[in-house]
């Protein structure tokens, strides 16, 4: 019988995923990466910290030019207003803003994902193959894995990209839990509901 020599690896596929994302999966996991993920709460925090900032000093140089007359006084007053009116609107904005990027992505033919794509998963690698591509990669490179909740599982590459695997894709809940301990023995898995 043949032995594989030193240089040869012999790898056996743990689990293998059929994957067909439509764009209301695309939406989720943009949704999810904006609102949820450590990577968008970020941004957000940030984005919210800066529109208050802004808005108050506006109405403070409104209120100091003025000499704190009655008018900048009740100026400041909307500002402040304004500014708590944002901050309940600014997820419904990010929801907006993503929904019409993704359409106009659409319409130009230009998707940020495979619509449909297999994962093989093995124990030191993993690789998602589309009609066009073939990627392995390795569970070292991989971030996290965010599981949001009966939706996807989203395993984050960097800040900027992450694979999607809709939990449809599994073929029982027994399956499902047998995938997430197998990552949880390769990288950090994150749980959201």
């Amino acid at each position: 019988s043949a032995s594989p020599n030193n240089n040869e690896r012999i790898t056996a596929m743990e689990f293998r995923f059929d994957v067909n994302l439509t764009e209301k999966d695309f939406l989720d996991f943009n949704m999810f990466h904006a609102m949820k993920s450590p990577y968008g709460k970020k941004g957000i925090k940030a984005f919210r910290i800066s529109i208050t900032g802004l808005l108050l000093l506006i109405a403070a140089t409104v209120m100091f030019v003025s000499d704190f007359s009655s008018f900048s006084l009740i100026y400041a007053a909307i500002m402040i207003v304004v500014t708590a009116i944002l901050q309940f609107f600014i997820p419904r904005f990010f929801f907006s803003s993503i929904k019409n990027s993704i359409k106009r992505m659409h319409k130009a033919g230009t998707l940020g994902y495979s619509p449909s794509s297999s994962f093989e998963f093995s124990d030191e690698s993993f690789t998602e193959t589309t009609p066009t591509s073939k990627t392995e990669q390795k569970y070292s490179a991989v971030q996290r894995v965010c599981i949001d909740g009966d939706k996807a599982m989203y395993i984050y590459m960097s800040n900027a990209m992450a694979y999607v695997l809709p939990m449809s894709c599994f073929a029982s809940v027994e399956e499902r839990a047998n995938f997430i301990k197998f990552l949880k023995g390769k990288c950090l898995v994150e749980t959201y509901a």
